[in-house]
């Protein structure tokens, strides 16, 4: 056997049991301890059912909402697409109750698309998020393809490269390009130049704020313009709904967005593949066989109408394939591209499309992009690996590499100027907070655009003089943290104070509750920091650092909890965590922390001699006398509940 042929190999098998591990560890997740799958995010406890509606071809909408006087819902990992097991909170184990696809989703709701009609309702029940066999069996398939494909030494040459076999090609001539949006910056037309160049792989490396959803549409209405055939997917079901959304800002109709209609967002609904069957099959063919099909029943004809059925479903294959065949732009989560979905209706998915183009791949499993990578001989990839990693559930898979995303593995191992190129200009941030995490991260190559570089809070307040940095230091001041064992997570009754005294000074200056983000990587402080907060301001949005990746918000407080003789910081380790934090920030960011603590871990450390040299500095026992304030204003009950 060659060693490229080993090497090769050697991966798949290795990504193999990887997927194996985490598929015996989610697939029941009806027998682990409820505080366990709270505590990773899984499950959303307290709920109770606001209303059912029928609609989105028949389905069962239902809506949940919090059961207690919480406004917002607990903290998780759940998102629009995710498939759900509804179950009572009061029983641990049971494994009876209906399933559903999460449909809408915000702070306050969450809307699910139910299996099967039910008009039950719930008065206190929780949501599982529940890894499908189907998502599995796709995987294992992609596994086993490339496999196969290597023993017999069929690998496609992309293939070959991504695994290591071999090395990039060179550059492609093209003619000169005239840009579609007129308002791509520089580095945004060189990342552009260079994916349509790219002979085989392109990794387009967009920090916080950069714009690389901009770039990447760019990118797919140049591919078009050009006569190719792209296919686009993500991880999520919200990455691809919104470069449907800015596609069809552009106008473009001809292009599918694949998956089940509960899993796209309202606004592209019209683009699904069933609302475009929809369209396509109230044509006379299809009426007249319907119409065949009633009369026949009236004449009690069976064994016609079972040949009429045989025609009608034909005709509905036939129209997918239509549908797909002609289709520009096919967008799908990466799963839903594999080869047993909507995809196996054209003539040979492996020579239909020209081109790939994995947005968010830093969020993906590697595996995962392994589905449609099989079709084609060119890939584009997208993401920012210095923000958070694929979504692990087992430590045994996550130490073992399932959390390396493609991306990265591709970046530790290519020269950049021959695969990389990087977006430099961000829209977010005022530059005081865009600074740290361009130093640390991106070889201090980001620069602030003039729109946002000075952006003031005097533009959404009647604060004039507020700096874009502020740090309030607990070190000293005796505001330990605390520990919760029966979900593993640490908290800061503190800190969570301070926020909420910090918060209320922003309102009375005139910021908006909306405007205003509360970041913690811990789900212990979302819940102290939420029942200080929940009646006076419940607009605020309070989240771990995992819930607010890919948002933003005018002012940004950061929680970060942690405060010990010891000096241990547990998830403060996690550097990427830290950057999405600092990053959700336009125009104000606020870090709450014991400094002698957290400054244990260097990236941390960091942080916070940039906010003391280009931010202002409070100690936090001048917030001593409100904090007690505060305090006495909290019921007795809930104030030890989590001593």
């Amino acid at each position: 056997m060659s060693d490229s042929k080993a090497l090769v190999l050697n991966i798949v098998e290795k990504q193999r049991k990887l997927i194996k591990i985490e598929y015996e560890a989610e697939k029941d997740k009806t027998n682990v301890k409820r505080e366990i799958l709270v505590s990773q995010g899984l499950c959303i406890q307290n709920l109770k059912s606001l209303s059912t509606v029928n609609g989105l071809q028949g389905l069962s909408l239902i809506t949940f909402t919090d059961n207690r006087s919480n406004k917002q819902l607990d903290d998780h990992k759940i998102t629009c697409g995710d498939h759900v097991l509804i179950r009572s909170s009061k029983d641990d184990k049971t494994t009876k109750g209906p399933s559903g696809i999460v449909y809408l989703l915000d702070s306050d709701e969450i809307t699910v698309a139910l299996d099967k009609e039910s008009d039950q309702v719930f008065s206190d029940c929780c949501l599982i998020k529940q890894t499908v066999d189907t998502t599995y069996k796709r995987l294992e398939k992609a596994v086993n393809t490339i496999r196969a494909n290597t023993v017999v030494g069929r690998t496609s040459p992309l293939i070959d490269l991504l695994l290591g076999c071999r090395l990039p090609g060179n550059l492609n001539e093209i003619g000169p390009i005239e840009f579609i949006n007129s308002r791509l910056d520089d580095s945004q037309k060189e990342a552009v130049t260079f994916a349509l160049r790219s002979k085989d792989l392109c990794i387009i490396h967009g920090p916080p704020g950069t714009g690389k959803t901009t770039s990447i549409v760019e990118v797919i209405l140049q591919l078009v313009k050009r006569g190719l055939k792209v296919l686009v997917c993500a991880p999520s079901n919200i990455a691809i709904d919104n470069l449907v959304g800015r596609l069809a800002s552009f106008k473009i109709e001809n292009m599918i967005r694949l998956g089940h209609p509960a899993r796209a967002s309202e606004n592209v609904l019209k683009f699904t593949l069933e609302a475009a069957i929809a369209r396509n099959v109230e044509n006379d063919t299809v009426k007249k066989i319907r119409q065949d099909i009633d009369s026949s029943r009236e004449l009690g004809e069976w064994a016609k109408i079972t040949k009429l059925m045989t025609d009608l479903k034909s005709h509905k294959k036939g129209s997918i394939k239509q549908i797909l065949s002609s289709s520009n732009i096919i967008l799908a989560t990466l799963v839903s591209s594999s080869s047993d979905g909507p995809l196996q209706h054209l003539d040979d998915p492996d020579k239909h499309f020209d081109v790939l183009i994995i947005d968010e791949c830093s969020q993906a499993t590697e595996v995962a992009c392994w589905i449609p990578l099989t079709y084609v001989d060119k890939c584009i990839l997208s993401g920012d690996h210095y923000q958070l990693p694929p979504t692990v559930i087992t430590t045994t898979a996550a130490k073992k590499d399932l959390e390396l995303s493609l991306m990265e593995r591709l970046l530790s191992r290519f020269d950049h100027e021959k695969v990389v190129r990087m977006l430099t200009v961000q829209y977010r941030m005022h530059q005081k907070i865009m600074e740290w995490s361009s130093k640390s991260f991106y070889s201090n190559k980001l620069i602030a655009h003039q729109s946002v570089e000075n952006q003031s809070m005097s533009e959404i307040s009647r604060l004039t003089d507020c700096p874009p940095l502020l740090l309030i230091d607990t070190a000293g001041c005796d505001m330990p943290e605390l520990y919760l064992r029966s979900n593993g997570s640490n908290g800061n009754e503190y800190e969570a104070s301070i926020a909420a005294i910090y918060v209320d000074y922003l309102i009375d200056k005139g910021v908006k509750p909306e405007h205003i983000g509360i970041v913690t990587p811990y789900n212990l402080q979302v819940e102290l920091i939420r029942q200080r907060l929940k009646r006076s301001h419940p607009g605020v949005e309070i989240r771990s650092v995992d819930g607010f990746q890919g948002r933003e918000k005018e002012v940004i407080i950061l929680s970060l909890v942690r405060s010990n003789a010891k000096k241990a910081t547990g998830f403060l380790r996690e550097y990427r965590r830290i950057n999405v934090a600092v990053t959700r920030a336009k125009k104000h960011l606020v870090v709450i922390c014991d400094s002698d603590t957290v400054s244990a871990e260097t990236h941390i450390s960091s942080l916070i001699d940039h906010l003391k040299i280009n931010g202002k500095v409070k100690s936090a026992s001048e917030y001593s006398d409100l904090i007690r304030a505060r305090n006495q204003q909290q019921p007795v009950r809930k104030r030890m509940r989590f001593i």
